[in-house]
């Protein structure tokens, strides 16, 4: 009897051991004021239309200063640098789009086609 509490007990601990190790190690370090920094790149560039994609989901708003990125919890940043006229947007999900023309830019979750 004394033996089968020592087996059940052992493979309770390589279990979680396991389950520690396999979470450990696996995790998904994202800075979200590096993807502020690409969204506000990529918004000065675009004519047209750009999709961007991230892997992980997030929480993009963009007002007429600064792009701000909300993902896991955490928040970045980045001050926007642009000659057109931004358009308040927010856009959420692993995908986003962002649309400009000569005049305005902004973002959105979902790919409009003309």
């Amino acid at each position: 009897m004394e033996s089968v509490t020592v087996v059940l007990t052992s493979m309770f601990l390589i279990i979680v051991l396991s389950l520690l190790i396999t979470l450990t190690f696996n995790r998904i370090y994202v800075e979200p004021s590096a993807i502020a920094r690409l969204v506000a790149e990529e918004i000065e560039d675009t004519y047209g239309y750009r999709v961007l994609s991230f892997g992980v989901n997030c929480v993009i708003v963009v007002n007429g200063t600064h792009v701000v990125v909300k993902v896991f919890g955490l928040k970045g940043s980045c001050e926007l640098r642009v000659q057109r006229r931004v358009i308040p947007s927010i856009a959420s999900g692993s995908l986003i789009v962002i649309y400009g023309n000569s005049t305005h830019v902004w973002i959105s979750s979902k790919v409009r086609r003309s």
